[in-house]
């Protein structure tokens, strides 16, 4: 993977950032919004671009790979912001114009950031040695190792399958996963992704 790659898609992703017109994330409190500061009519424009962004961004990260794989929090439903007409108070319309102001701050709810945040990612695990982490199996490695975190926390899951790829990872005396147990067992999931998902159209990244 080339270094040179992640700044400049940091670049593209913070020219693309939305600005806030209040300024900063603090000035959409609900304290704030309420103050007086900024006139009924302000609160609403603000709010009818912000909701505006909001559903591009939103429909973007629905049709995108990410939607598939559990990275988009819940909240990113344009159903959860009301249109303007449907507001129904002062107190309403705050706080939903505060919530939509940490949306739009949140890197997660962009295409570019979330692509930002896997390079970072794949960057970090290469230099920690995980040389086969790469961008093509990031999702899956992710989808993996969260499994394998609950699994260590005693959850129980539906597949037995999913048990018997976390033992393949014998721990060091450390208590940390040896990496090349760790890598087999990641082949192993894969393997039984690809055999759950056989048939099942691939989403275009």
């Amino acid at each position: 993977m080339s270094k040179r790659k992640i700044p400049q898609l940091r670049a593209q992703t913070e020219s693309r950032r939305a600005k806030l017109s209040f300024g900063s994330r603090s000035a959409y409190s609900i304290e704030e919004l309420e103050s007086g500061i900024y006139t009924e009519r302000q609160l609403r424009q603000e709010y009818s671009r912000l909701r505006s962004i909001a559903s591009k961004r939103f429909q973007r990260l629905a049709e995108s790979e990410f939607a598939f794989r559990d990275k988009i929090p819940y909240n990113y439903e344009i159903s959860r912001y009301k249109p303007l007409r449907e507001v129904a108070s002062q107190r309403e319309l705050a706080i939903l114009l505060r919530d939509l102001a940490s949306v739009i701050e949140s890197p997660h709810s962009t295409l570019y950031g979330l692509q930002d945040i896997r390079q970072k990612s794949v960057e970090t695990m290469q230099e920690q040695g995980y040389k086969w982490v790469t961008e093509e199996n990031w999702l899956e490695f992710s989808d993996f190792m969260k499994t394998v975190r609950s699994m260590a926390k005693g959850r129980m899951f539906d597949s037995e399958r999913a048990v018997d790829i976390f033992e393949m990872a014998p721990e060091t005396k450390k208590g940390t996963k040896n990496k090349n147990a760790l890598k087999k067992a990641f082949s192993a999931y894969l393997k039984e992704l690809d055999a759950q998902t056989a048939g099942i159209p691939e989403v275009k990244r």
